[in-house]
């Protein structure tokens, strides 16, 4: 069930996807850390002391270091990529991220609402979701001939 409906959702909340799709922005909950902090702190601590170290040129909530100019879609991008290619050695783009998380959700049998609340927010069908975003299915599918060509090109380099 939307939270907003399309005739109910208040102007404040529109922005430029709720015409097409007719969805409003969402509340960020305040999540509880385990030292006793939540989300909201650490937001005011960025707005109140630390934005400032970088000298915004305007008013944006996130600001480009020692820049002060607002952060571009392709600076989110290459951020992504840079911090799962640290951690993991593989370049993942936020794109990706809609596969993998799909994946997940199937693969980890999260219940049905769990799965169309998530692709309702990430804008795709329940359909969509299953298929072409979910590569657990494609993955188990394709196994048996990965491993049956893995034992052809092992069998030819031992005969040479």
């Amino acid at each position: 069930m939307d939270s907003f409906p399309v005739k109910n959702c208040p102007d404040y909340c529109k922005y430029k996807t709720h015409k097409k799709y007719g969805d409003c922005k969402i509340t960020v909950p305040n999540y509880s850390f385990g030292d006793g902090t939540s989300l909201y702190d650490y937001i005011d601590l960025w707005l109140n002391q630390y934005r400032s170290f970088l000298n915004p040129e305007g008013n944006w909530l996130f600001v480009k270091h020692y820049v002060g100019d607002k952060w571009k879609r392709t600076d989110v991008h290459d951020m992504v990529v840079k911090v799962f290619y640290r951690h993991t050695g593989k370049a993942v783009n936020p794109h990706m991220l809609r596969h993998i998380f799909n994946t997940h959700l199937e693969e980890s049998n999260a219940s049905q609402d769990v799965k169309s609340a998530s692709r309702k927010l990430m804008k795709q069908s329940d359909k969509m979701g299953k298929t072409t975003y979910n590569h657990g299915i494609n993955d188990r599918q394709v196994a048996p001939a990965i491993k049956y060509m893995e034992g052809v090109i092992t069998k030819a380099f031992e005969s040479d």
